[in-house]
């Protein structure tokens, strides 16, 4: 599969995911969390055949980690944590320079897939 190709599975497949609603350790249209959408994403696109614990930490640790995105970033991933210091606890994948795609909410708190700023 090309890039070009990859690329278009993982928009394809994520403009499915947009709105489902978020579900802490979900992986489904039914409901999904921010580390199994991306899983989903890399895996329709062939980038992803890493098998871990489906965790967002464990992604930023089996992930290459770069400091500046590239013209095109599509597909990268985005981490998060509370504060400096504290463990990762969020991921997204960038839909573009200033956007991403991500399950937002938490184990208490709901949300949606959403594609939105960063």
């Amino acid at each position: 599969m090309t890039n070009a190709q990859a690329k278009q599975k993982i928009r394809e497949l994520a403009l499915k995911y947009h709105g489902v609603a978020y579900l802490w350790g979900g992986n489904s249209l039914s409901g999904i969390d921010c580390s199994g959408l991306v899983q989903n994403l890399l895996a329709a696109g062939e980038l992803y055949s890493l098998v871990i614990d489906r965790s967002a930490a464990s992604l930023y640790d089996h992930w290459p980690i770069e400091k500046a995105l590239p013209p095109d970033p599509f597909g990268w991933l985005v981490f998060f944590r509370a504060k400096e210091g504290a463990p990762i606890t969020h991921v997204e994948l960038v839909w573009d320079h200033d956007i991403s795609i991500g399950a937002r909410g938490g184990k208490f708190i709901p949300g949606r897939v959403a594609i939105a700023p960063i």
